[in-house]
């Protein structure tokens, strides 16, 4: 009992020293009133319209593993999260050649997003702005065609964007 008291005037001091110099420490729940998130398809501006899903999918993903949010339909959400993707950047780069061609390669991908938190009721919780996430993938041999390695690039940039995504919304732009 004695030191879990120590410990909170320790954890007291602690926040008072480090309070002046702007550090806030990452808050883990969900903004206040918001329990039960909505998550829709992203609308998208690119040619590659999977992304949109992809994207959306994996902050649902994301979520599941939250505690302190949780998935809800669109009608008994407490907030439904909106999000635009703006932007894609895909490739493919060889860096070898062998007799019958290239035999390594790079696949890069890059996404940027637009989202909102919206309400129930419609009133914009937040604003989150645009956030971005890289993906680069290493092939060591061509068994596939450009596409699907870039394809498997963008996938896992919108994992880490499910990630980047859902650590926003917890901790606050």
């Amino acid at each position: 009992m004695k030191q879990e008291g120590e410990k909170a005037v320790l954890l007291a001091a602690i926040h008072m020293l480090i309070a002046p110099c702007g550090y806030a420490p990452p808050r883990s729940e969900a903004p206040e009133g918001i329990r039960t998130i909505a998550v829709e398809t992203f609308t998208t501006r690119v040619a590659h319209v999977a992304v949109g899903s992809w994207v959306a999918e994996a902050v649902r993903r994301e979520i599941l593993v939250a505690r302190s949010l949780r998935l809800a339909p669109g009608s008994r959400a407490d907030a439904t999260l909106r999000g635009e993707v703006l932007a894609i950047d895909d490739g493919v780069t060889a860096l070898g050649t062998g007799d019958s061609g290239p035999v390594a390669a790079l696949s890069g991908a890059a996404i940027v997003v637009r989202l909102r938190l919206i309400r129930r009721d419609g009133e914009v919780v937040a604003d989150l702005g645009e956030i971005r996430a890289r993906a680069v993938r290493s092939v060591s041999r061509f068994a596939d065609d450009d596409t699907a390695r870039s394809d498997r690039a963008l996938r896992d940039a919108a994992q880490e964007l499910g990630r980047r995504i859902v650590r926003v919304l917890l901790e606050g732009p």
